[in-house]
Formats: structure tokens, C-alpha cells, sequence
């Protein structure tokens, strides 16, 4: 397609091209709002006339998204979620090409025309609550104080740039590769990850534990689906989410946790501390050794009866003031049925890890006492 070339303004030394594509995209350089009203006016809608305004330059607009939503000015659907369209920007600066949705944020690959670079762009949906909000600006701030060692061997995924756009709060990260821990544990299935592996791949959640709860801060959902391989032959790791992560004392008040990967104190009510992640490093482990989930419950009613039935009973003083300790437990004690047939011991830790490695069994056992 040719290239139009404008003169803008009084300024003649100011040329710059646009490319128009079929999809009725226009990419262009670097250029003040202003130019951009000027020359592409006419394909903004009113409200991207006035958002174009707000920033300082221009590096990328789309002229797809005119509103196929049902809230928000056609924006968001009815959970307040954007709704995207491919190769519209984000804040005339990305440009959308895949998104992936999760249940309060989504996801999108893009391309920072700024940078030429592929990005990950995180954009959280509006919240519904105060709770919800404080929820989002907990998570960047979380990971705002962990920028200061994201270029360590115990990586974090470094944060670019962070805006509004339409209502919603958006993180720009680093794109991460398609390596995720998960992966390579199902890839082996049904073998295990050899045992070597495993213990890189520990040392290193490890060092992150270590540097993340010395900042007081706590993961809340250490899981092989929320980290993705740094170097697969060193066994280093980068962790990727931390949409439950709180300060100590801090709690959220709402937990969006796996259920194979919860401790038994946050089912029973109590607040979470640094021993919620040691509970979820050796659920992690145990399943990079064997390829299976250590707990594997029916449904999250059945997750603490399953947790009996390989440890025994919890600690009296764990069940007594439990805020959720009718939902488990009679008024003597003696755990409730949850559906399942479970006696608590009946399935002790070395059956469920299938290893006669002393060593490993002392290590899972440790993690989740």
C-alpha cells in the first residue's frame, strides 16, 4: 500500500507516513495528538477524540473497536471486562494481537510501537467493590517492591509501564516464553521429573521465598501453573503471578487460590502467613516428582478431608476458634463427611508420593507441617 506522506501544521519539517491497512488500521511514528486529530479525525469516535488527548504522543491507533459491549460506553461486557477487538490500541501505544481471559483480568500479547517489541499487557476488569480495587492496586504495588531484583536468578517478571485506559487499570510486562513449570510436568507424563531437576527447580522457589518474605510480603499461591522456566537446563524459575500475594498482617479478605494448593488454615478461616507458602512449595514439589497433584480432591468441600486423609487430623489448637471449623468438623471434633469416604491417616504421605526416598519424604513432610 502506498505511503501518504502529510506536512502538519505550520511545522514543514515535520513528515511522517502512515500505512492504512485492509483491517483499517493506521501505524504511525511518534506524533502529538493534535496531528493525529487533524489528519485521522474523522475515523475517531467522540470518545477516542477526547482520550487522544490525554496522552502525550501517539505511536499506534486502530480504528476497529467502536464499542461491542454492553457496559461502560459499549466497552466492557456485563462482568466489566474489556471487550477487546484485534489490532485496536491500548493507549495509542499497543497494539492487541491475542488476549487470554481469566476470571478478573485479561491477558493480552502486544506490540509496543514505541519499542518495537512484543509486550504483555495485564488489564484488570472494573471492579465491582472497593475490595476488588484495593485487590488490583495490591498486586502492582506488591510487585513494584519486587522490581528491585527482577534482573536476579530468582526472577520476577519485570514491569514496563502502567496506565488507564477506559476505566481499567493496565500493567505492561515483559513477555514471558511458553515455558511454563506445569509443562514440563506434563510433558513427562506419566514419568517423573528426574530428581535432579526437582531439586534446582526447589533451590530456586526457594531463593524467591526467601528474598519475597524477607519484604514481608506473602505469595498466597505458589503453584507450577504460576511459574514459568527462566533456564530449563539451571532449574531457575520466574515467577509470573501474584494476584493473592498480600503483606503480612495484610490479608485479603477474599482468596482465589487452586484448592489443591490451599493450606488447611485458610479453609478453617484462620489468617494467612508465611506457612501458606511453604504449604504450596511442597505441594509444587511433590507434583514435579511424580506428575501428580498431592491432593487430589474431588471439588474444594472435599480438599481439607483429603488433607486428613494422607496427614492425619490438624493440630486441636488449629481446629479450636476456627471461624470455618462447622464446615469441617461436629460439635465433638470428628471430621464431617464430605461425600467422599476418607479417614483421616488412612493414606500416609509416603503411599501418596509413592517414593521410598527418605530425604524427599522428609522435605514434603516438612513443607506442610
Amino acid at each position: 500500500m502506498a505511503k501518504a506522506e502529510e506536512k502538519v501544521g505550520s511545522r514543514s519539517d515535520v513528515q511522517w507516513s502512515a500505512l492504512p491497512t485492509s483491517d483499517g488500521v493506521a501505524i504511525a511514528s511518534s506524533k502529538t495528538p493534535r496531528e493525529i486529530l487533524k489528519l485521522f479525525g474523522d475515523f475517531l469516535t467522540p470518545t477516542e477524540r477526547s482520550e487522544v488527548l490525554t496522552v502525550n504522543n501517539v505511536w499506534y491507533f486502530g480504528v476497529h473497536n467502536k464499542g461491542f459491549g454492553t457496559q461502560n460506553h459499549g466497552y466492557d461486557d456485563v462482568y466489566n471486562h474489556y471487550v477487546s477487538v484485534e489490532h485496536e490500541h491500548l493507549n495509542f501505544r499497543y497494539e492487541v494481537l491475542k488476549k487470554v481471559v481469566g476470571p478478573y483480568s485479561q491477558i493480552f500479547k502486544c506490540r509496543d510501537h514505541k519499542t518495537n517489541t512484543r509486550v504483555a499487557v495485564k488489564m484488570w476488569r472494573q471492579s465491582f467493590s472497593a475490595e476488588e480495587d484495593h485487590s488490583q492496586w495490591m498486586e502492582y504495588h506488591i510487585l513494584l517492591q519486587l522490581q528491585d531484583w527482577a534482573n536476579d536468578d530468582v526472577n520476577v517478571v519485570r514491569i514496563l509501564d502502567f496506565f488507564t485506559f477506559r476505566g481499567h487499570n493496565c500493567l505492561v510486562m515483559q513477555l514471558i516464553p511458553k515455558r511454563r513449570l506445569l509443562s514440563a510436568v506434563d510433558c513427562t507424563a506419566p514419568q517423573h521429573m528426574e530428581m535432579t531437576m526437582v531439586k534446582l527447580f526447589t533451590k530456586s522457589i526457594l531463593k524467591f521465598l526467601i528474598q519475597l518474605h524477607a519484604k514481608g510480603i506473602v505469595h498466597g499461591d505458589i503453584k507450577p501453573r504460576n511459574m514459568s522456566i527462566k533456564e530449563p537446563g539451571a532449574g531457575t524459575i520466574r515467577m509470573m503471578s501474584f494476584e493473592n500475594s498480600f503483606l503480612v498482617g495484610r490479608q485479603r479478605s477474599q482468596i482465589f487460590c487452586s484448592h489443591a494448593y490451599l493450606a488447611p488454615e485458610a479453609y478453617l478461616g484462620h489468617m494467612s502467613s508465611f506457612p501458606v507458602d511453604m504449604w504450596g512449595l511442597g505441594c509444587t514439589v511433590a507434583e514435579l516428582a511424580t506428575g501428580r497433584i498431592l491432593f487430589p480432591a474431588i471439588n474444594k468441600h472435599d480438599q481439607l478431608p483429603c488433607y486428613m486423609e494422607t496427614l492425619g487430623m490438624p493440630p486441636q489448637n488449629l481446629i479450636d476458634g476456627a471461624p470455618g471449623r462447622n464446615k469441617y468438623f461436629d460439635g465433638s471434633g470428628m471430621p464431617l463427611m464430605s461425600g467422599q469416604s476418607r479417614v483421616p491417616g488412612s493414606h500416609p504421605l509416603y503411599l501418596a508420593l509413592g517414593s521410598q526416598d527418605t530425604e524427599f519424604h522428609d522435605f514434603i513432610s516438612r513443607c506442610l507441617e
